[in-house]
């Protein structure tokens, strides 16, 4: 009908998880589920968003086990694209961003495959370990192919600070369109974190936070500026 209504058993707009874990899998439905929006906020059910879960896991399982992205030879850029990686996705879990920790795994499966990144037996191994929290029976069935090693058997992998990949950017703070200030961040860095270290710099150019009255509306431009506009 094209209307967005809650899940109700008497309006029989239901979904059944049974029904999609034999269709697709429990790690498909974990995967969305903890894909569809932070925790705190509701969120629209969409079936085709479930299917492109789907397709993620066999693009990751195709990627783990594609000789392309395989080798005994060590790789400086594949180490650091890895570490980067646990670094993002443990940063997103501490925070409970569970639907950016998916993201960072779909970005950097991306950048494995673009560049064509070969990763080593213990690249993997870290990977696979760490993933587990969000597809425990895919990273548990290549850890079982790849190592002969039982899931439960593994401990957390941490990433090395020295291989990390910090790239920096320039955010301009604007309010009401009025350049005010600008800082560097991490390129890593969420939006959350980011707009709260520009609206500390530029407080006294706010209404004050007792004004209720005025509704500040805040406009993020990807790695360039933000704007606080009231």
């Amino acid at each position: 009908t094209g209307l967005v209504e809650k899940m109700s058993k008497s309006k029989g707009n239901v979904v059944n998880p049974d029904d999609i874990v034999e269709k697709y899998g429990t790690d498909a439905l974990r995967l969305y589920i903890l894909f569809m929006a932070p925790p705190e906020q509701d969120c629209q059910w969409q079936d085709e968003d479930l299917l492109g879960c789907v397709r993620f896991l066999r693009k990751f399982w195709n990627c783990m086990t594609d000789e392309i992205h395989q080798s005994d030879v060590y790789s400086l850029e594949a180490d650091r694209a890895v570490n980067q990686f646990l670094k993002n996705f443990s940063d997103r879990l501490d925070t409970f961003h569970t639907n950016t920790a998916v993201a960072s795994m779909m970005q950097f499966i991306n950048e494995v495959m673009s560049k064509k990144l070969a990763l080593t037996k213990k690249m993997q191994k870290k990977i696979l370990i760490n993933v587990s929290v969000i597809i425990p029976y895919t990273a548990a069935a290549l850890l079982e192919l790849f190592f002969n090693e039982k899931l439960q058997d593994s401990q957390w992998q941490l990433f090395d600070e020295n291989l990390l990949i910090e790239e920096k950017m320039n955010i301009i703070i604007q309010v009401n369109g009025k350049m005010r200030d600008s800082f560097i961040i991490s390129k890593d860095a969420m939006r959350e974190v980011i707009e709260k270290q520009a609206k500390e710099r530029v407080l006294k150019w706010l209404p004050s936070s007792h004004d209720t009255a005025v509704q500040i509306k805040i406009i993020y431009v990807k790695e360039k500026l933000i704007n606080f506009v009231y």
